[in-house]
């Protein structure tokens, strides 16, 4: 499990089904299954609607959207009375 962490540590951005990381570790399925799993349940990784794995988290912030201000003009506003 540390290995797989370390990876995903190491390379931001790293995203890989199941069967390309049980290749690129050598794992067995039983394994590989339990140790993404776990790191699933840990908040640590995710799996994505395309089914890869991915850090939840990978040191970068989503931007929040700009809200773009107008002001109204001097004309649009008119005395009551």
């Amino acid at each position: 499990m540390r290995r797989v962490k370390g990876e995903y540590l190491e390379m931001p951005g790293l995203q890989l089904t199941y069967a390309q990381a049980q290749r690129l570790w050598g794992l067995d399925a039983d394994t590989c299954r339990a140790i993404l799993d776990t790191l699933v349940r840990r908040n640590f990784l995710v799996c994505g609607p395309d089914a890869r794995y991915r850090r939840l988290f990978d040191g970068v912030w989503p931007r929040a959207a700009q809200a773009t201000v107008s002001h109204p003009s001097p004309r649009m506003h008119r005395k009551a009375g």
